[in-house]
């Protein structure tokens, strides 16, 4: 039998074992220890790994502390460091909980996270722009964030993470999934400046087989959103122009040109079998 078997059967002896290995173990082959046993690691060695020296092991064991017993919960939470901190916060599902963190503990939380509602980030930054409470450049950083995340991102791409990710009333109805995430996300280039929601433009899925980018932005985001949707070859916008082309940019035709040249490129090339 394999000696991680033996680390991950759930039992006492797992929990004294993995006690005892952890002190061998250099803070490198911690944080891979950690990962290795995720969501088995014993609450008693979490509350270990929530005490030891470096930040960033302490990071990875709040990421896996949500579940855990009260002690290790309290450590994660009060952490000293904000990178333990915003670790903790794997879901997030408002915009208060948003406003509640420092912008170090946000950046954590998207970059880390196996939720963040798109609706609730879309609220938060729309209105801290707005009021002045929340700079372009954190804005963007946030965005950016959370397009990089590809645990994010899934939710808006893969049909068993929608279903999950969807909401019902007692009778059935929809009350919220990750279509109006998609659509509130997408909206934000229409209401903010291209310099916060460029990563959208640029990052965020376009279309999936169940979403496509709200008509509006189409016909209302800035040049240099356009241009990001027009560079990636999105159809629907590549249409628009076709028609209407005098309405465009020099900018965002360049950026159809480009992507029209790749496609051409690409469908050039004999498909293997």
């Amino acid at each position: 039998m394999a000696f991680d078997e033996y680390l991950r059967r759930g039992t006492r002896f797992s929990a004294l074992l993995a006690i005892e290995y952890w002190s061998v173990l250099t803070s490198k082959e911690r944080i891979e220890f950690l990962f290795t046993l995720r969501r088995s690691i014993p609450d008693d060695l979490l509350s270990i790994a929530l005490s030891d020296e470096s930040s960033v092991v302490r990071m990875v064991a709040a990421q896996f502390s949500q579940g855990s017993q009260n002690d290790a919960r309290r450590k994660a939470k009060s952490d000293p460091s904000q990178l333990v901190r915003g670790a903790f916060e794997i879901r997030i599902y408002s915009a208060t909980a948003l406003a509640a963190l420092s912008q170090t503990e946000r950046t954590v939380a998207i970059a880390l996270s196996e939720r963040v509602s798109g609706t609730a980030l879309a609220e938060f930054i729309r209105n801290g722009v707005k009021d002045g409470s929340l700079s372009v450049e954190d804005a963007a950083d946030l965005l950016h964030e959370f397009c990089c995340n590809p645990d994010l991102l899934s939710g808006y791409t893969e049909w068993d993470r929608i279903i999950l990710g969807e909401r019902r009333d007692a009778e059935g109805s929809l009350v919220y999934g990750f279509g109006q995430e998609f659509r509130d996300l997408w909206l934000l280039t229409t209401d903010l400046p291209y310099s916060v929601t460029w990563p959208i433009s640029e990052e965020f899925p376009t279309d999936s087989l169940h979403y496509s980018i709200p008509v509006e932005v189409l016909h209302k985001a800035p040049e240099g959103v356009l241009a990001g949707i027009a560079g990636r070859g999105y159809r629907p916008l590549l249409d628009l122009i076709d028609k209407e082309p005098d309405k465009y940019s020099e900018r965002v035709l360049e950026a159809k040109k480009w992507a029209e040249d790749r496609l051409r490129k690409a469908a050039s090339f004999p498909a293997h079998h």
